[in-house]
Protein backbone atom coordinates (compact mmCIF):
# COMPACT_ATOMS: atom_id res chain seq x y z
CA UNK A 1 0.00 0.00 0.00
CA UNK A 2 1.53 2.96 -1.15
CA UNK A 3 2.56 5.55 1.72
CA UNK A 4 1.34 8.86 -0.20
CA UNK A 5 -1.20 10.01 -3.02
CA UNK A 6 -2.60 13.05 -4.80
CA UNK A 7 -6.32 14.03 -5.43
CA UNK A 8 -8.28 16.99 -5.46
CA UNK A 9 -10.39 18.17 -2.42
CA UNK A 10 -13.38 19.29 -4.11
CA UNK A 11 -15.33 20.09 -7.26
CA UNK A 12 -14.14 22.48 -10.11
CA UNK A 13 -15.40 24.14 -13.30
CA UNK A 14 -13.01 25.03 -16.14
CA UNK A 15 -14.36 26.15 -19.54
CA UNK A 16 -12.28 26.71 -22.94
CA UNK A 17 -14.20 27.91 -26.54
CA UNK A 18 -12.44 26.62 -29.89
CA UNK A 19 -14.22 27.92 -33.01
CA UNK A 20 -17.87 28.36 -31.51
CA UNK A 21 -17.59 24.73 -29.97
CA UNK A 22 -18.37 24.52 -25.96
CA UNK A 23 -15.61 22.61 -23.71
CA UNK A 24 -17.25 22.44 -20.27
CA UNK A 25 -14.40 20.61 -18.00
CA UNK A 26 -15.71 19.20 -14.34
CA UNK A 27 -13.26 17.39 -11.66
CA UNK A 28 -14.67 15.82 -8.57
CA UNK A 29 -13.43 13.62 -6.31
CA UNK A 30 -14.66 10.21 -6.03
CA UNK A 31 -13.95 6.76 -4.80
CA UNK A 32 -15.63 4.03 -6.08
CA UNK A 33 -17.19 3.27 -9.93
CA UNK A 34 -20.89 3.45 -8.54
CA UNK A 35 -19.99 7.47 -7.61
CA UNK A 36 -18.27 7.95 -11.02
CA UNK A 37 -21.71 6.77 -12.66
CA UNK A 38 -23.88 8.89 -11.06
CA UNK A 39 -21.90 12.02 -11.69
CA UNK A 40 -21.95 10.94 -15.33
CA UNK A 41 -25.27 11.01 -15.12
CA UNK A 42 -25.62 14.43 -13.54
CA UNK A 43 -23.19 16.17 -16.10
CA UNK A 44 -25.71 14.65 -18.92
CA UNK A 45 -28.80 15.72 -17.47
CA UNK A 46 -27.09 19.10 -16.66
CA UNK A 47 -25.68 19.43 -20.26
CA UNK A 48 -28.88 17.78 -22.39
CA UNK A 49 -28.05 19.85 -25.56
CA UNK A 50 -24.68 18.87 -25.67
CA UNK A 51 -23.12 16.69 -28.36
CA UNK A 52 -20.28 14.13 -26.35
CA UNK A 53 -19.17 13.86 -22.90
CA UNK A 54 -16.12 12.26 -22.80
CA UNK A 55 -14.00 11.76 -19.77
CA UNK A 56 -11.15 9.86 -17.74
CA UNK A 57 -10.58 8.63 -14.32
CA UNK A 58 -8.70 6.75 -11.92
CA UNK A 59 -9.31 4.49 -8.67
CA UNK A 60 -6.97 4.13 -5.77
CA UNK A 61 -8.28 1.10 -4.11
CA UNK A 62 -10.04 -0.38 -6.91
CA UNK A 63 -6.40 -0.11 -9.25
CA UNK A 64 -8.34 0.45 -12.35
CA UNK A 65 -7.84 3.56 -14.92
CA UNK A 66 -11.10 4.08 -17.74
CA UNK A 67 -11.94 6.43 -20.22
CA UNK A 68 -14.15 7.12 -23.01
CA UNK A 69 -14.82 8.95 -26.43
CA UNK A 70 -18.11 9.57 -26.14
CA UNK A 71 -18.77 9.27 -29.90
CA UNK A 72 -15.52 11.83 -30.73
CA UNK A 73 -12.79 10.15 -32.79
CA UNK A 74 -10.23 7.72 -31.59
CA UNK A 75 -7.47 9.40 -29.07
CA UNK A 76 -9.00 12.82 -29.14
CA UNK A 77 -11.07 13.07 -25.88
CA UNK A 78 -11.15 10.30 -22.95
CA UNK A 79 -7.35 9.37 -23.83
CA UNK A 80 -6.42 13.07 -23.45
CA UNK A 81 -8.21 13.57 -20.45
CA UNK A 82 -6.85 10.47 -18.42
CA UNK A 83 -3.35 11.78 -19.63
CA UNK A 84 -3.99 14.57 -17.49
CA UNK A 85 -4.59 12.94 -14.97
CA UNK A 86 -1.21 10.47 -15.00
CA UNK A 87 0.64 13.98 -15.91
CA UNK A 88 -0.77 15.03 -12.38
CA UNK A 89 -0.16 11.82 -10.95
CA UNK A 90 -3.78 12.04 -9.36
CA UNK A 91 -5.97 9.07 -7.78
CA UNK A 92 -9.32 8.81 -7.04
CA UNK A 93 -10.04 11.13 -9.22
CA UNK A 94 -13.05 11.78 -12.74
CA UNK A 95 -12.66 14.57 -15.18
CA UNK A 96 -15.61 14.99 -17.22
CA UNK A 97 -15.30 17.51 -20.40
CA UNK A 98 -18.63 17.76 -22.62
CA UNK A 99 -18.62 19.47 -25.70
CA UNK A 100 -21.42 21.70 -27.50
CA UNK A 101 -20.29 21.30 -31.28
CA UNK A 102 -20.13 24.63 -32.84
CA UNK A 103 -20.71 23.74 -36.03
CA UNK A 104 -16.84 23.96 -37.73
CA UNK A 105 -14.59 21.10 -37.90
CA UNK A 106 -11.20 21.25 -35.55
CA UNK A 107 -9.63 18.47 -37.19
CA UNK A 108 -8.03 15.13 -34.72
CA UNK A 109 -4.98 16.89 -33.89
CA UNK A 110 -6.20 20.47 -32.36
CA UNK A 111 -9.19 18.64 -31.26
CA UNK A 112 -6.94 16.25 -29.11
CA UNK A 113 -5.14 19.43 -27.81
CA UNK A 114 -8.29 21.81 -26.46
CA UNK A 115 -9.62 18.68 -24.64
CA UNK A 116 -6.57 18.63 -23.43
CA UNK A 117 -6.36 21.68 -22.04
CA UNK A 118 -9.71 21.63 -21.32
CA UNK A 119 -9.07 18.51 -18.64
CA UNK A 120 -5.27 20.40 -17.73
CA UNK A 121 -7.47 23.63 -17.28
CA UNK A 122 -9.77 21.93 -14.73
CA UNK A 123 -7.26 20.51 -12.33
CA UNK A 124 -5.52 23.48 -12.53
CA UNK A 125 -8.51 25.21 -11.12
CA UNK A 126 -8.90 22.59 -8.39
CA UNK A 127 -7.35 21.89 -4.95
CA UNK A 128 -4.77 19.31 -4.74
CA UNK A 129 -4.25 17.88 -1.56
CA UNK A 130 -1.54 14.94 -0.49
CA UNK A 131 -2.77 12.02 1.51
CA UNK A 132 -0.32 10.46 3.89
CA UNK A 133 -1.25 6.74 5.37
CA UNK A 134 -1.46 7.27 9.24
CA UNK A 135 -1.93 4.83 12.16
CA UNK A 136 -4.85 5.49 14.12
CA UNK A 137 -3.85 5.44 17.69
CA UNK A 138 -6.07 6.22 21.05
CA UNK A 139 -3.56 7.64 24.85
CA UNK A 140 -5.25 7.24 27.72
CA UNK A 141 -3.70 9.53 30.32
CA UNK A 142 -4.21 11.24 33.89
CA UNK A 143 -4.04 15.27 33.52
CA UNK A 144 -0.62 15.66 35.21
CA UNK A 145 0.87 14.08 32.29
CA UNK A 146 -1.28 16.24 29.01
CA UNK A 147 1.27 18.52 28.19
CA UNK A 148 4.12 15.55 27.89
CA UNK A 149 2.09 13.59 25.56
CA UNK A 150 1.33 17.05 23.45
CA UNK A 151 4.48 17.42 23.14
CA UNK A 152 5.59 14.48 21.90
CA UNK A 153 2.45 14.21 19.20
CA UNK A 154 3.70 17.83 18.31
CA UNK A 155 7.50 16.70 17.84
CA UNK A 156 5.89 13.73 15.01
CA UNK A 157 3.20 15.88 13.36
CA UNK A 158 0.45 14.29 14.88
CA UNK A 159 -2.81 14.70 12.90
CA UNK A 160 -6.03 15.13 13.50
CA UNK A 161 -6.20 15.34 17.37
CA UNK A 162 -9.31 15.13 19.81
CA UNK A 163 -8.86 15.37 23.14
CA UNK A 164 -11.76 14.65 25.13
CA UNK A 165 -11.50 15.65 29.05
CA UNK A 166 -13.13 12.64 30.97
CA UNK A 167 -12.11 10.97 34.10
CA UNK A 168 -8.56 10.33 32.72
CA UNK A 169 -8.35 12.22 29.10
CA UNK A 170 -8.36 10.79 26.42
CA UNK A 171 -6.58 11.54 22.95
CA UNK A 172 -7.39 10.41 19.53
CA UNK A 173 -4.75 10.97 16.82
CA UNK A 174 -2.85 10.06 13.59
CA UNK A 175 0.86 9.42 12.96
CA UNK A 176 2.37 8.67 9.55
CA UNK A 177 3.15 5.54 9.45
CA UNK A 178 6.32 5.71 8.39
CA UNK A 179 6.93 7.28 11.89
CA UNK A 180 5.09 4.58 14.05
CA UNK A 181 7.97 2.92 15.16
CA UNK A 182 9.87 5.44 16.42
CA UNK A 183 7.10 7.01 17.94
CA UNK A 184 6.40 3.26 19.94
CA UNK A 185 9.62 3.90 21.15
CA UNK A 186 9.34 7.42 22.22
CA UNK A 187 6.62 7.18 23.93
CA UNK A 188 6.93 3.66 25.47
CA UNK A 189 10.20 4.65 26.73
CA UNK A 190 9.39 7.68 28.50
CA UNK A 191 8.68 7.73 31.97
CA UNK A 192 4.95 8.88 31.26
CA UNK A 193 2.06 7.02 33.01
CA UNK A 194 -0.44 5.54 30.40
CA UNK A 195 -3.81 4.52 31.32
CA UNK A 196 -4.08 3.12 28.08
CA UNK A 197 -2.69 3.26 24.39
CA UNK A 198 -4.44 1.22 21.79
CA UNK A 199 -2.61 1.46 18.00
CA UNK A 200 -5.84 0.39 15.41
CA UNK A 201 -6.83 0.68 11.64
CA UNK A 202 -4.50 2.84 8.85
CA UNK A 203 -6.57 5.23 7.28
CA UNK A 204 -5.39 8.01 4.87
CA UNK A 205 -5.19 11.03 5.86
CA UNK A 206 -5.06 15.08 4.14
CA UNK A 207 -1.56 16.19 4.97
Amino acid sequence: MSEIYLTIKDYAFFEIVEKRSRFVAEVFPVKNVNEIRKFLESVKKKYYGSKHNSYGYILKNENVMRYSDDGEPPGTAGVQILNVLKNFNLLDVVVIVTRYFGGALLGKKKLARVYFDAAKGVIDSSYIMEMNLCLKIIIECNYSTLNKIQNILKAFKSRNVTIEYLENVRIIFFVPVNQVNEFKVKILNTKILLTKIVFLEEVYIEK
